[in-house]
């Protein structure tokens, strides 16, 4: 979670943009914290995750998803 939304200059952004992203923004499940990149770093650096390479692991909270 980041103050990014607030700090974008209103006057730059694109009104019909805008309302789209608020309406799926009730969709999305979770919004991430740094603890849980830190968790998955720390997965996949342990032997638990050994046979895990070349694979794309989004942590997004469900964006994605949306």
């Amino acid at each position: 979670m980041t103050n990014i939304a607030e700090s974008m200059p209103q006057e730059r952004l694109d009104p019909t943009g805008a309302q789209r992203a608020a309406e799926f923004a009730g969709l999305v499940p979770a919004y991430l914290e740094p603890t849980d990149i830190a968790a998955l770093a720390l997965f996949l650096a342990s032997d638990e995750a050994r046979y895990i390479n070349g694979a794309i692991i989004p942590a997004d909270g469900g964006w994605d998803a949306v």
